[in-house]
C-alpha cells in the first residue's frame, strides 16, 4: 500500500475536492467533514499549523489547557486537578495578557481576583520601572509606582464599564465618507457550496470598477484576519487567502467592523437566501422582507 497525499484528493484545475473519489474512499462522516473544508481558489505553499487552538497559533495558555486535559500520565493529572483552579482564576483577571503571564502560583491562588488584579499590576510595574533604570537611565519612588499602578487599574476597569454601558446602545447603518463606497457584508455562508460571502462582495465592488471601497461586517474576527498582513492559519485561512489575493494592488480598500444592530439587512439578505438556496442581485428594487427590515430600523439619511 503506497503513502497517499492530500492533493491527490484536490482538483488542480478548478481548486475543489474529487467529490467521487473521497466518497468511495472514506466513510461517510469522514467524506462529509473533508467536504467541508475549504480550499483557496489560488494555490499557495504549505504551511504548520497547530491543531490545538482555533487560529492556528501556538500560544503557552493553550500548551497548559492541553496538558491538563491528559489523564494518561500520573504527572499531568497531579497538574490538572492542582492547577485547575489557578488557571481558572488567572485569566479571569482583568488585565492585559502581557501583565498576567508574571505570576506567582501560590500567591494568586489565595487572592481574590481584585487582589490579584493588584499584585499581578504591580510586578509588572517594579519590572517596567527596573527596565527604564537600566536601559533609560530613569528612577522612580515607590509613591510613584504606587500610584501607576492605581491609575492603570482604574483605567482599565473604567474602560469596563464603558462597554457595558454601550451594550445598550444601538447603532445604526451610516453613510461613508465623501468617494467612497461602502459594501456591507454577513458572516453568514454556505458551508456545502464553499460561498464565501466578503470575497464576493469584493469581487463585485472591483467588477463594477468602483476604486475606493468599504467592505463592513459585523464579524469582528474576520475583519482582523482581513486586516492583517501576516499568514492566517484559522480554519478559514483559504478564505482569507483569497480575500488578500483578491485586494492585491487596491490601495482603497477598507475593512470595518459594524454592530449587528448596524449590520441588519446584509445578514437577513445572508440568512434569507440561504434558508431559499437563492443567489440574488438587487436590481431596481429589494425583497419585501427587506424593506420590512429597513422600515423598522427606521434609518434616516440623503437619498
Amino acid at each position: 500500500m503506497r503513502d497517499a497525499k492530500v492533493d491527490e484528493l484536490i482538483d488542480s484545475h478548478n481548486r475543489s475536492w474529487k467529490k467521487e473519489l473521497i466518497t468511495s474512499t472514506f466513510s461517510e462522516d469522514d467524506a462529509a467533514r473533508i467536504l467541508r473544508i475549504p480550499l483557496a481558489q489560488s494555490p499557495h505553499e504549505d504551511f504548520l499549523v497547530w491543531g490545538g487552538e482555533q487560529s492556528g497559533e501556538f500560544t503557552v495558555r493553550n500548551a497548559y489547557q492541553l496538558l491538563q486535559k491528559l489523564t494518561e500520565s500520573p504527572r499531568a493529572y497531579a497538574l490538572q486537578t492542582i492547577y485547575r483552579n489557578f488557571y481558572k482564576k488567572l485569566w479571569s483577571l482583568n488585565l492585559p495578557t502581557k501583565i498576567k503571564v508574571t505570576w506567582i502560583t501560590w500567591v494568586v491562588e489565595k487572592l481574590s481576583l481584585y487582589q490579584g488584579q493588584i499584585f499581578c499590576c504591580a510586578l509588572w510595574a517594579i519590572w517596567g520601572d527596573r527596565n527604564k533604570k537600566i536601559h533609560e537611565g530613569k528612577v522612580s519612588n515607590g509613591t510613584e509606582v504606587a500610584n501607576f499602578i492605581n491609575s492603570y487599574i482604574n483605567e482599565i476597569n473604567s474602560l469596563g464599564k464603558r462597554d457595558l454601558n454601550r451594550t445598550g446602545e444601538k447603532q445604526r447603518w451610516s453613510y461613508p465618507q465623501e468617494n467612497f463606497i461602502k459594501i456591507n457584508f454577513d458572516g453568514a455562508y454556505d458551508k456545502s457550496q464553499n460561498r464565501n460571502s466578503l470575497l464576493r462582495a469584493i469581487q463585485i465592488g472591483t467588477g463594477k470598477g468602483w476604486q475606493f471601497l468599504i467592505l463592513e461586517g459585523d464579524s469582528l474576527a474576520i475583519i482582523k484576519k482581513c486586516k492583517s498582513k501576516g499568514q492566517d492559519r484559522s480554519m478559514v485561512g483559504a478564505y482569507i487567502y483569497d480575500i488578500q489575493q483578491e485586494i492585491y494592488g487596491f490601495d482603497n480598500i477598507r475593512f470595518q467592523h459594524t454592530p449587528r444592530s448596524a449590520n441588519n439587512l446584509a445578514h437577513i439578505f445572508a440568512t434569507e437566501t440561504l434558508k431559499r438556496g437563492e443567489e440574488i442581485y438587487l436590481d431596481r428594487g429589494v425583497p419585501e422582507y427587506a424593506m420590512d427590515q429597513a422600515r423598522y430600523d427606521g434609518r434616516r439619511g440623503p437619498d
